[in-house]
């Protein structure tokens, strides 16, 4: 057994710890108390004398101990549910909507706050506490940034009356206790085992979740706490030895061993396990200098609803499904590589998304990805042309009428994705409906009256939404709520390794898919890469349809390549004699216009163009043009 010493928070009563901690095997207690803040140092070298293994404390007794010794200590959090608790009582008492609160406190007092805000509609900030001292200033910033309550350990409670401030005490209760409880089983465990392996229990410490795994090079599973064969729904036989990938093939591999061989953390990827959502932590252990295992920690996120059977056959009927994935798409260009990798980070959290670019681009590519990749993979995907029909009958379609028996969009989408394409078409009431859908309120239309939504919002624009906002055309309070994650796409004209790839990977689709193969020659594909494509991916998969079904030969060369190029998009101009022409190269339109400007003089175009008459009369020849 691993001597354990618990410092008492003045919440929790001497006998309370002393009948939880002996329902545990692998801890030993030999001090069990209640101290003042200036003999904690006294006490712990004493307990140390005394070889302790163990501290348990909260707040700066837990920093200090940290501070003055390599013994672990588990600090005594506040957990997300008693936190919670103590939140809804604040907002019960300030009687405020979505109140500004203060919480005050050291770094190892409170549990994951990320998504507490939309949880419970306030606006929650941190204010992280070095020392005893900083309290003061501490509360003059929460003053300064207009916050309405603070929610604190006792000194800042007792503090916070001489600003004015409503304050209320973060006590915690036997759920953190309890939490804290395991997790020092699980160390006190490993200390018997191996007492000398300070690092790993050191990881394991500061990575205070709910699961904890431990694997090695060979990414085989070393060690699991209690609570990770209950996410696992596994016996520990049936756990340790096993390959991670095996057991749980949604953990990043290549992350893992990221963590192992290169030291590098990862901060919270999202996975789904048992239609559970966790945030998953990767941290390197080191060991004299060098990085042998990695510590896994699990935090449990919110359960995910699966639709039925019956309704699933019935959207993929209907269409509503995203078809494409990260892992069956690839980009060339770094700026599409960022993209991917920025959207990857924030598919698994339910935060709506803005994707902008011109029309063609992949946007809605990027949408059905980012679906693809979240919790909700397995749920509807349901899609909203914006610009398909008025903006009246839009709203109808989205949230419902009266006297309609057909859900809703936003209905069928309960649990899944909304993907609104053009989203800047919708009148101002769909815009209020749609903020307080992404709120997690859905108005129903049928009935007039709202009720509790969980639905993914993706949307995207060609418009720039920040002018329209400051053109009173878009709401403001819906930009800033859609534009939580942005993700620019730039034309294929600014990325144009993209554009290989896309004509390679259209060319091969329309071959197979017509049974036909047609050869570009080398300086066809030289005008398709050079050319700018205004109509980005759709008209490269036009042009590639009608390179496959139109060209009479095995070869596809420069001259019928370019003749489908300006069918595809043409620019009309006339020559001297009034008829209309096309082009769509800009060398060519600007090759027109000046003739047209000098009367057919090709001296006077070579000379502003800063060329020769003999490289002008090769771009007339090239492209068609005559005098």
């Amino acid at each position: 057994m691993a001597k354990t010493a618990v410092f008492l928070p003045g919440s929790i009563p001497k006998e309370t710890v002393g009948n939880e901690i002996r329902k545990y095997a692998h801890i030993e207690p030999i001090f069990i108390e209640q101290i003042s803040n200036s003999d904690v140092k006294a006490v712990a070298e004493q307990l140390i004398h005394e070889n302790c293994d163990l501290f348990i404390a909260r707040g700066l007794q837990a920093q200090m101990l940290s501070e003055m010794t390599r013994i672990p200590v588990v600090p005594l959090r506040i957990t997300a549910q008693e936190l919670g608790i103590l939140i809804k009582e604040v907002c019960e008492q300030l009687d405020k909507p979505a109140p500004s609160i203060a919480l005050i406190g050291f770094s190892n007092m409170y549990c994951d706050v990320e998504h507490f805000e939309e949880l419970f509609h306030v606006r929650l900030r941190r204010y992280l506490l070095n020392s005893m001292e900083e309290i003061d200033q501490v509360l003059q910033d929460v003053v300064a940034d207009g916050m309405d309550a603070i929610i604190g350990g006792r000194h800042s409670c007792e503090k916070a009356g001489a600003y004015g401030l409503p304050a209320f005490f973060a006590s915690g209760g036997t759920e953190g206790l309890s939490e804290t409880l395991n997790m020092a089983e699980m160390i006190c465990e490993l200390t018997d085992t191996k007492r000398n392996d300070t690092a790993e229990i050191t990881a394991m410490v500061e990575n205070n979740f709910n699961g904890i795994l431990q694997v090695g090079k060979t990414n085989q599973i070393l060690r699991a706490n209690r609570i990770m064969t209950n996410i696992l729904s596994l016996d520990m036989q049936d756990i340790i030895g096993h390959r991670i990938q095996d057991l749980i093939p949604e953990i990043s591999v290549r992350q893992l061993n990221d963590a192992i061989y290169d030291g590098r953390e990862t901060f919270t990827s999202m996975i789904l396990l048992n239609n559970v959502s966790y945030a998953v932590n990767i941290s390197p252990v080191e060991v004299n200098g060098e990085i042998e295992t990695a510590i896994l920690t699990f935090q449990e996120g919110r359960r995910i609803r699966q639709l039925d059977q019956e309704l699933r056959r019935e959207l993929l009927a209907r269409g509503f499904v995203a078809a494409r994935t990260f892992e069956k798409t690839e980009w060339m260009s770094l700026q599409m590589k960022d993209i991917r990798h920025t959207a990857r980070q924030v598919a698994g959290f339910q935060v709506p998304v803005l994707i902008t670019g011109e029309r063609g681009v992949e946007k809605k590519m990027l949408a059905e990805c980012i679906h693809n990749d979240s919790m909700v993979r397995d749920n509807s995907f349901i899609e909203v042309e914006c610009a398909s029909a008025d903006p009246e009958t839009i709203r109808k379609l989205l949230f419902g009428e009266p006297g309609d028996p057909e859900p809703s969009y936003a209905e069928l989408a309960q649990d899944g994705t909304l993907y609104l394409k053009d989203v800047d078409l919708l009148d101002k009431t769909s815009q209020y409906y749609l903020h307080q859908l992404i709120r997690g309120r859905r108005y129903i239309g049928t009935r007039g009256m709202y009720t509790s939504a969980n639905v993914r919002v993706i949307a995207s624009t060609e418009r720039d939404l920040v002018g329209m906002v400051e053109h009173g055309l878009f709401r403001s309070d819906l930009y800033y709520e859609m534009s939580t994650v942005k993700l620019d796409i730039e034309p294929l004209r600014s990325r144009r390794e993209d554009i290989s790839m896309y004509v390679h990977a259209f060319m091969n689709a329309c071959q197979k898919e017509y049974d036909r193969y047609v050869h570009l020659t080398k300086g066809a594909e030289e005008l398709l890469k050079g050319y700018d494509w205004p109509g980005n991916v759709q008209q490269v998969r036009s042009v590639c349809h009608k390179i496959v079904l139109l060209c009479q030969k095995r070869d596809a060369d420069e001259l019928f390549v370019r003749r489908q190029l300006d069918q595809s998009f043409p620019v009309l101009a006339r020559n001297t004699e009034g008829e209309v022409i096309t082009f769509r190269e800009k060398k060519a339109v600007e090759i027109t216009q000046l003739l047209q400007k000098h009367q057919g003089s090709r001296e006077k175009v070579a000379q502003e163009l800063g060329i020769s008459k003999t490289t002008l009369w090769r771009y007339m020849k090239k492209y068609g043009i005559n005098s």
